[in-house]
């Protein structure tokens, strides 16, 4: 994690298998407010919640947009 403001190195992540195992290239990647959750997306349409830097939950699917009849 960097500033924003001066881009200075604040914080490095542990490699987990959480972030080895996307398959995809990440298109997107955010944290919460409150700093609890870090959202990243990919362009296989999978979105992946890590909750304390630790787990992660899969929310495949989630976020298509439905077909209007």
């Amino acid at each position: 994690m960097w500033k924003a403001a001066d881009g200075k190195l604040i914080h490095t992540l542990p490699i987990q298998e959480g972030f080895r195992a996307y398959s995809q290239e990440l298109n997107m990647i955010t944290i919460s407010q409150d700093g609890v959750f870090i959202f990243g997306a990919a362009r296989d349409r999978v979105v992946k919640v890590w909750m304390d830097f630790l787990t992660y939950m899969e929310l495949e699917g989630a976020f298509v947009k439905s077909k209007k009849k």
